[in-house]
């Protein structure tokens, strides 16, 4: 039967969030106790997903010695399980998939089964969902601390605190045989995946506080260290005889089929690390901090220094202010430095891997063997160093109504330079994955933050509050190393992200990821005007286009119109963010709204490339085709062809 189904609509649901919590507290002089269980679920916004969590939580804490040494800990242990879909990808996302699917695919077919679509490869949406409805991510979790505080003498504290981080996610895909019309899946699947990861860190500092007078002097000395691991295996068949759930397993598959994978990596780092902070009489305030930070996934300049300043003036302090009106008045102003390492493991290294698809070969000619050969799966660059970000910024707090209302403004200037990225290789240099990590260029981001936010209590059992908050922030690449003016995607995984279309690059002089595509002067609209867009030599622009197609700009004025005519258009960043909270609070009661929002920022819309175009007429089309241009509807709404 034909269907007229709205096929978004149809895999969506309304979903709900449950989150129950019991705490049991206990607390004398000298030690405090915390047991507490939770369970969490939430429906997912597409039908036959989801996910719950239960969770247990146990912190105490111990007062020894008249109060010189405290010890405690801190562990909660969770384990987690949801059906989830993958929706962020151009050639396989469940809600694109349904975007795609023309609304004449009937849900169900007459003997109840799921419909077919008629004219295209994309399988039943709600199909998909409820045939991955068993599919299961599991995680245990683990994590904690344990610390200790001794009060070495007035003022001067050492602590020491041990935090880890134990997660195992263990991870079922079962994909059952189906047969539609236009696709089909002859054989059923299975997949397992088992993944575990640890983290801990390890902390000692030493920290100094006294107050003499009106003087106020903090000093603080750290060690850390920290140790991440992970381990990965996966395994899959094919061939299964029934997809009952009892046979979800890969022993009920076919064993020729079977596959497997597995990898594991570690990564360490280590800082040491200072602070100096100074207050006179809350009015002149100065901090100071020092850090030095090594990362194992650097490999010839594993460390790096990072140091920052700030200082403070309470105006309102002062005993010449007289501005009642204004009941607090500051202004600050900060320079400092960060670096950032978050690359892959061991991207500093070349990497091969045997594979007998493409790399065993027969040297010698033999017609019964080969020769086991390896291939390259990683460039590495043993020279890659930190990515500093080096941040100045300016502030000013003020506070009215006995601060009962508050205004906090901040410029800033981010320059990051050797920014980390992960470069594309020019296709010859082989290999499976043509890219490598290196440090590319440098970044700037510059704008402006404020914060206004009201704080009332009508009376002990009532009080209200608002805030609002907004940003406004410039990003810009200002420089690439070597002789190179943008970094674009890999060819290797621009067809898996988009098509085989690189709609982004990162230019000098260009925010971040700005889209680069054609630019359009509106649509040719006779026949006539096609054989007057022509170059200085008399020749056509755009020789095969039609009325109706797009009319593209010749940008660089060579008189032909390729792909070197493509430009910026625009770019994902927003302009301005801004966000505003709405709270009430009655008794042990309180209530809160949060909203958030972006302004400026371009989208590219990749549902048009199906919706849109006539060569994807296997496709739903978006509403808007039926005012597509004609000889007679020059008033067009958007186009459905184009041609250079």
């Amino acid at each position: 039967p034909s269907g007229d189904v709205d096929w978004v609509d149809e895999i969506m649901q309304k979903a709900m969030v449950q989150s129950y919590n019991l705490s049991l507290a206990k607390a004398d002089k000298v030690s405090s106790h915390l047991f507490s269980l939770g369970y969490f679920n939430q429906d997912g916004l597409m039908k036959y997903t989801g996910f719950e969590r239960i969770s247990g939580r146990f912190n105490n804490e111990f007062k020894l010695f008249n109060d010189r040494l405290k010890i405690g800990e801190n562990a909660t242990l969770s384990h987690a399980w949801g059906t989830s879909v993958t929706n962020n990808a151009a050639l396989g996302g469940m809600l694109y998939n349904a975007y795609k699917t023309v609304s004449i695919t009937p849900v169900y077919d007459l003997d109840g089964n799921f419909g077919s679509n008629p004219i295209a490869d994309i399988s039943n949406p709600l199909g998909e969902l409820y045939r991955n409805k068993d599919n299961k991510d599991r995680t245990t979790r683990l994590f904690g601390n344990l610390f200790a505080e001794l009060n070495i003498l007035e003022g001067l504290y050492f602590k020491t605190n041990f935090g880890a981080d134990y997660k195992n996610l263990y991870k079922r895909s079962f994909k059952a045989k189906y047969n539609e019309l236009n696709t089909q899946q002859p054989l059923s699947t299975l997949s397992t995946q088992n993944r575990w990861n640890f983290n801990w860190v390890f902390t000692n500092t030493l920290n100094y506080l006294r107050t003499f007078d009106k003087h106020t002097i903090g000093a603080l000395l750290g060690i850390e260290t920290n140790r991440y691991q992970e381990e990965y295996f996966s395994a899959s068949r094919e061939g299964f005889a029934s997809d009952d759930n009892n046979f979800h397993f890969l022993d009920a598959g076919d064993s020729g089929s079977q596959k497997n994978a597995g990898s594991a990596f570690t990564s360490k780092m280590m800082s040491y690390f200072g602070k100096i902070d100074y207050n006179f009489d809350n009015r002149y305030l100065f901090a100071a901090t020092f850090r030095r930070d090594g990362s194992s996934k650097l490999g010839n300049n594993k460390w790096g220094n990072f140091p920052a300043v700030s200082a403070g003036w309470r105006i309102s302090s002062e005993p010449f202010y007289d501005i009642p009106a204004i009941s607090n008045m500051k202004v600050r102003i900060g320079w400092g430095q960060n670096g950032n390492s978050d690359i892959p493991a061991y991207s500093t290294i070349d990497s091969y891997m045997s594979n007998p698809n493409h790399s065993n070969y027969p040297i010698n000619g033999s017609q019964s063997s080969v020769t086991t050969g390896y291939t390259q799966t990683r460039y590495g660059n043993a020279n890659l160093k930190w990515e500093t970000t080096t941040q100045t910024n300016v502030g000013l707090d003020l506070g009215f109504l006995d601060n009962s209302l508050t205004v906090v403004l901040d410029w800033f200037n981010k320059d990051t330079k050797d920014l980390l990225w992960e470069r594309p290789l020019i296709g010859t240099v082989g290999g499976t994955n043509q890219t490598v990590w290196d440090n590319v260029g440098k970044m700037r981001n510059r704008g402006f933050e404020a914060e206004v936010s009201y704080n009332k209590s009508i009376n002990k059992d009532f009080g209200f509050n608002v805030a609002f908050n907004m940003s406004a922030i410039k990003n810009k690449m200002t420089e690439l190393d070597g002789d190179v003016s943008y970094i674009g995607l890999p060819t290797s995984v621009i067809h898996s992200l988009n098509f085989d279309q690189e709609v982004s690059r990162s230019a000098i002089g260009q925010p971040i990821g700005s889209f680069y595509a054609y630019k359009e002067d509106g649509l040719f609209q006779s026949e006539a005007e096609i054989k007057s867009y022509t170059n200085n030599k008399g020749e056509l622009l755009q020789p095969n286009a039609k009325p109706g197609d797009i009319k593209f700009v010749d940008v660089n004025g060579d008189g032909v119109i390729d792909g070197n005519d493509r430009d910026y258009i625009g770019n994902p960043l927003p302009d301005v963010t801004a966000g505003l909270t709405l709270g009430v609070n009655f008794h042990n009661f309180d209530l809160s709204l949060f909203f958030q929002g972006m302004f400026g920022n371009d989208v590219y819309d990749l549902t048009r490339y199906v919706g849109d175009f006539y060569n994807q007429s296997q496709y739903n089309k978006n509403s808007r085709v039926v005012n597509a241009w004609t000889p007679t509807n020059t008033k067009y709404f958007m186009l459905v062809r184009w041609e250079l």
